[in-house]
């Protein structure tokens, strides 16, 4: 299996034997990013090539055929991406992890159920 080649990369096709989930810390995710200081411009290009600390970072992969990455020299083909950071002014929560939280908050302290209640079903306003 390891030999089949799907057209879209030249990495090889492995079997996954397992799956693990976690989540990094803001220290981990900046020291794994590969734009140093961060993703801090807006703007996507500049004189008409990727701007450097930009949204497309050309240290994140390759944004056109015709050119090579800045971190692993790979083309369109041959680079997997590799990702980024914003640093952002307040904390963000991420929906899909909300209610999963607030689940294993309340098991792990009981004082958290009044808390969780009232975010997943806050009270009605009087009228």
């Amino acid at each position: 299996m390891a030999n089949v080649n799907t057209g879209d990369s030249k990495a090889p096709v492995r079997t996954v034997r397992r799956i693990q989930f976690g989540i990094l810390s803001p220290e981990e995710i900046r020291r794994m990013s590969v734009t140093e200081g961060g993703i801090r411009f807006p703007e996507v290009y500049e004189g008409g090539r990727p701007k450097l600390g930009g949204l497309m970072d050309p240290r994140q992969g390759v944004v056109d055929r015709g050119s090579r990455c800045q971190t692993c020299a790979g083309s369109m083909t041959e680079c997997p991406g590799h990702f980024g950071h914003l640093d952002l002014a307040k904390p963000v929560y991420h929906p899909g992890f909300l209610v999963k939280t607030i689940k294993v908050t309340t098991r792990a302290c009981q004082t958290n159920v009044a808390v969780a209640s009232l975010v997943l079903r806050p009270k009605k306003k009087k009228r």
